[in-house]
């Protein structure tokens, strides 16, 4: 029988093992999880541009022009107002549209990526795309 004087224990090096295990885990783990965050933004970025393409063509139909009809370039706000919809602008993400005097135009969603750099996802109607390969995410 063991004596009641006796206490079982960890060692502190077996503690800082189980840290360091731990430690190095995290590492792997915390880039990942932000990647994998990133990746959902960009999701939910070219949902939203789809949904603004199709708001866009169904103007089109209606009035014969796209929004905008200047070569303006007009905020979310404008665009839910004038596109007849309901997009809620996180703060880490920038919508617009430019228009091309009403035959096309250019709306992107713009983040400033922590990981990568600024990022943009990008849709276009007009007859000579501004949405150039390799500027970002073209629909």
């Amino acid at each position: 029988m063991k004596d009641l004087k006796e206490k079982e224990a960890f060692t502190f090096i077996e503690i800082m093992l189980v840290a360091i295990i731990i430690g190095i885990l995290a590492g792997f783990g915390v880039p990942q999880y932000f990647k994998t965050v990133q990746k959902a933004k960009q999701r939910d970025v070219t949902a939203i541009i789809h949904l603004i393409k199709g708001a866009q063509e169904m103007y089109h139909n209606k009035k014969g022009v796209y929004y905008p009809q200047n070569t303006s370039s007009v905020a979310i706000a404008d665009i839910n107002q004038n596109l007849n919809l309901d997009i809620l602008q996180p703060s880490d993400i920038v919508y617009q549209c430019t228009g091309t005097g009403g035959s096309g135009f250019l709306c992107k969603g713009c983040h400033p990526s922590l990981i990568n750099g600024r990022w943009c996802v990008e849709t276009t109607e007009v007859s000579n795309p501004a949405c150039v390969q390799g500027t970002g995410l073209c629909y």
